[in-house]
């Protein structure tokens, strides 16, 4: 039997707050094998992102357990990415130095080498020694993926990291992501308010309910014998089909927050 990357195991959730408690989640059971890449979609503010700070081991459920490679959740050794929306580049460093700053931390030192042959394969070479505001958006998200690539972490979480970006560049570092993860085998998972995101980069989709969040659909993507990456996903058949199905499933969260049942999720 496989061992799992990621294990939440009747995962409930709970805020307290001045005006009392707010439920978040509530009994989420969720399986990642190695080498997954699972995308997470829901209604706004049902919790998605709070899974992802748990698999990271920022705080505890307020009952269940969540395991990482069969280690409790912040008790285990493997490195984990996180990549955000936005791209914390430090202002001050030269995208080189961003790019090398998480081997710094972890006084990994030695890797200098990687870091510039990565910064080249992602077409920054020129632009080493350029600052973070002399970059365009999707620059700057190739500069934190490199940097964190670099550090090589078993897993990876992404938590809307190209929604900053215009349609045409998150198109194409969506796939650049994808190649680098899918190549190097990492499991991932992702939180996006786009469907057509998820369905274009997943192995599977975990359809959330709204808050308190429960698993309504854990549905798998598939376009053959090997997922032929995101652009070509969008234009395989069944990829509109997907979509559909899992707008069906969130329709009725839409409708709710939005009279006439148009906006995103």
């Amino acid at each position: 039997m496989t061992e799992l990357a990621i294990e939440l195991r009747n995962v409930t959730v709970t805020y307290q707050t001045p005006k009392g408690e707010i439920p978040a989640l509530e009994d989420i059971q969720l399986k990642v094998t190695p080498g997954e890449f699972v995308a997470l979609v829901g209604p706004s503010g049902c919790g998605k992102s709070t899974i992802l700070s748990l698999i990271a081991g920022l705080f505890e459920p307020t009952y269940g357990e969540v395991f990482v490679k069969g280690e409790q959740s912040g008790r285990h050794q493997c490195r984990i990415g996180y990549m955000l929306q936005q791209d914390f580049l430090l202002p001050w460093r030269t995208v080189l130095d961003n790019a090398n700053l998480g081997l710094e931390l972890q006084k990994d030192r030695g890797k200098e080498t990687l870091v510039e042959d990565l910064l080249k394969t992602y077409g920054l070479e020129k632009f080493l020694h350029h600052h973070p505001t002399e970059l365009s958006g999707g620059m700057r998200q190739r500069v934190a993926l490199v940097r964190t690539l670099a550090v090589d972490p078993d897993i990876f979480l992404l938590d809307e990291p190209f929604s900053a970006l215009d349609y045409q560049t998150r198109t194409t570092i969506q796939e650049e992501v994808w190649q680098a993860l899918k190549s190097r085998r990492k499991t991932t998972v992702l939180v996006t308010h786009d469907v057509g995101e998820a369905v274009a980069m997943s192995d599977r989709v975990i359809v959330l309910t709204s808050r308190p969040a429960k698993v309504k659909r854990d549905l798998t993507i598939e376009f053959g014998k090997e997922h032929p990456g995101p652009w070509q996903a969008r234009k395989s058949k069944g990829f509109v089909d997907y979509v559909d199905l899992i707008w069906d499933e969130l329709r009725e969260y839409v409708d709710r927050e939005t009279p006439a049942g148009k906006g995103e999720t």
